[in-house]
């Protein structure tokens, strides 16, 4: 159960006290729980790897003024998706335009630059 807490599809690497705290939250408990979830922690080779590692806080979030309108547009591609549609498209080209937040999302194949015209 530690093992699949701490790297499994419902896992995120956590350290020993979270993943004992998400144990208990589904109202488990043995004797050697605090002890199994720190040495399960401390032998994962992902964790090792990244442990030290600087955790910068991420940039605030600016707001974006537009005063008049076609002062400012967007174009974003998002992908490659999985799984891919049932036409094979695996990407999403988005579109915003910033005076009205009027944004359009179409899906696409590929992106290069026929595609995107």
């Amino acid at each position: 159960m530690l093992k699949d807490i701490h790297d499994g599809l419902i896992g995120g690497h956590f350290t020993g006290n979270t993943n004992v705290h998400k144990v208990m939250r589904v109202i488990y408990y043995w004797p050697t729980l605090f002890k199994g979830a720190h040495v399960s922690a401390q032998k994962c080779l992902v964790c090792q790897r990244c442990v030290g590692r600087d955790h910068r806080l991420a940039a605030p979030f600016l707001p974006i003024s537009v005063e008049e309108p076609f002062q400012q547009c967007g174009l974003d591609a998002i992908g490659e998706i999985f799984p891919h549609s049932s036409k094979q498209l695996q990407y999403i080209l988005t579109a915003t335009y910033y005076f009205a937040w009027w944004t359009e999302a179409v899906p696409l194949r590929q992106v290069n630059d026929q595609e995107v015209i």
